[in-house]
Order: C-alpha cells, then sequence, then structure tokens
C-alpha cells in the first residue's frame, strides 16, 4: 500500500474566465463562480457540455489563470502548475513506444530524478491497480481500461495532494468505467486525498462523489449541490440500488430545472 499524505483544501473565490475579452468572440465561460473543496473530500463537477467544468478545472491546475477572482490551496495562491497538483484527462495520454512502467516514471523522467528513487513506489502502484503483470508491456498491448489505469498510476507516483480529473473515463464502454469508478474511488479514499472530478454523467458523480455540484449552461454558474452521504464501501452492488438513484434523481432534477429556467 502506497504512503498516505497530507490532503488539500481548495478555495475558488469569485472566479470568472472571459475567452478573448473585447473582441467579437468574446466568451464568458465562468461567471463568478465560488466554491470550496474540503480536505479529504470528493467533489463532482456536473453540468452540460460547455458550461465551463474543464476551464474551472484548468484554472484549479493553474494552466490557465482566470480573468477575475482566485483559486487558492492550502494557503498559497494558484499562479502556475504544481507537483502537488495530479491531473488526469478523458485520454490516457500514454507514449507508445515505452512500457508501462517507463509511462509511470516518466514525470520524474522530466524532473531529472533518478529511476531507482521511484522504481519500487511505481511498481507497487502497478500491483495496487492489478497490472503486476504488464508492467513490461507496451500501450498498445493494453485495452482501454488497462491504459487508463496506467494514467492513474503516472498521476499518483508524484504523490499530489488534490486530484482533478476531467471525464477520465468518458471514452470508456459502460462496464468498463463503472470497474474503474470503483477503482478511482477506493483509491483516492485510500490515499485520503482530495480531488475534483468533471463529468456530465450523473451517475458516475453520485457513485464517485462526497458532493455533486451542479453547474449551469454557460456562463457557468453553480445552481445547486447534492450531497451524497454513503459511508460504506462502494462496489458495484451500489450501481443498482435506490440509494443511489435517489442522489441521482436530485442531481438530475437541477439540472432540468436550470433548462426550464433558461
Amino acid at each position: 500500500m502506497v504512503e498516505l499524505i497530507a490532503s488539500a483544501n481548495v478555495e475558488i473565490t469569485n472566479v470568472t474566465k472571459v475567452f478573448s475579452a473585447g473582441t467579437q468572440r468574446e466568451v464568458v465561460a465562468i461567471d463568478n463562480l465560488s466554491l470550496e473543496i474540503r480536505p479529504g473530500e470528493i467533489v463532482a463537477l456536473l453540468g452540460p457540455s460547455g458550461c465551463g467544468k474543464s476551464t474551472l478545472l484548468k484554472i484549479v491546475a493553474g494552466l490557465i489563470m482566470p480573468t477575475d477572482g482566485q483559486v487558492t490551496i492550502g494557503e498559497e495562491p494558484v499562479v502556475e502548475p504544481s507537483s502537488s497538483v495530479g491531473v488526469m484527462f478523458q485520454k490516457p495520454l500514454l507514449f507508445p513506444w515505452l512500457t508501462v512502467l517507463d509511462n509511470i516514471l516518466l514525470p520524474h523522467t522530466v524532473h531529472s530524478i533518478r529511476r531507482n528513487v521511484y522504481q519500487e513506489k511505481a511498481m507497487g502502484l502497478i500491483n495496487f491497480v492489478g497490472l503486476s503483470d504488464f508492467h513490461n508491456h507496451y500501450p498498445a498491448q493494453l485495452s482501454g481500461g488497462m491504459q487508463q489505469r496506467v494514467a492513474i498510476c503516472r498521476m499518483l507516483v508524484t504523490e499530489p495532494n488534490l486530484y482533478l480529473l476531467d471525464e477520465p473515463f468518458g471514452a470508456l464502454d459502460e462496464l468498463t468505467r463503472e470497474y474503474l469508478d470503483i477503482e478511482l474511488r477506493r483509491i483516492i479514499q485510500s490515499k485520503g486525498q482530495s480531488a475534483i472530478l468533471v463529468t456530465h454523467n450523473p451517475v458516475e458523480a453520485a457513485f464517485i462523489a462526497d458532493r455533486i455540484v451542479v453547474m449551469s449552461k454557460r456562463p457557468g454558474r453553480i445552481v445547486g449541490e447534492v450531497v451524497v452521504p454513503i459511508l460504506e464501501e462502494r462496489t458495484s452492488a451500489l450501481f443498482a440500488t435506490e440509494e443511489l438513484n435517489q442522489f441521482v434523481r436530485e442531481a438530475r432534477m437541477l439540472l432540468e430545472f436550470e433548462d426550464d429556467a433558461r
């Protein structure tokens, strides 16, 4: 088992993001949005395509800057990407000429950190996600779900305090996505860390998250929240329960209310 690391408190305060400001192509992607993610909490951002979910995630990651407002992680304002923040996108973005192990160790290779320092940790993560027999395989020899598990390991090996997940399983089939939803929540909880998940799937949001934040159509604003107080381990059986469906319906009602309001 990998060691636990302190989780992060995230404060998003009055964030607005305008693209091509002052031109005919001006787009207000996010409008005066505020949100707090508490230490150890998993929050899902749920909303229609184009509502600013991914833009907000990139701002928290320090990949782009807000037009107005501020994001802090811990006590530090976000002004650039940080090694304490792990980001995972919809596509695994693995290098086809590198093995599973080499792809996972790539962040440390880029920063010229000695391979042997983190190889044992990388092998532990590979075993943790059930790929111990595939560490010398290449991406083309893996299924889509296995490639995403490699991407999870690459994110974990940097020992982030915060996970930012931008629809990481959106391109996968339903059964594979459900399996990886289970794995992802298990991993995050085992490390006691914080996470923000972007998704447009209410079932995935309710299964993974402790709290669902529902966003409006562009410009993105928060229209409501659904707390998911399921304390027991979340297994595949939960997908078929009325307990989970209750929270899915609440999230969908917020989405439908927003559509009706417009």
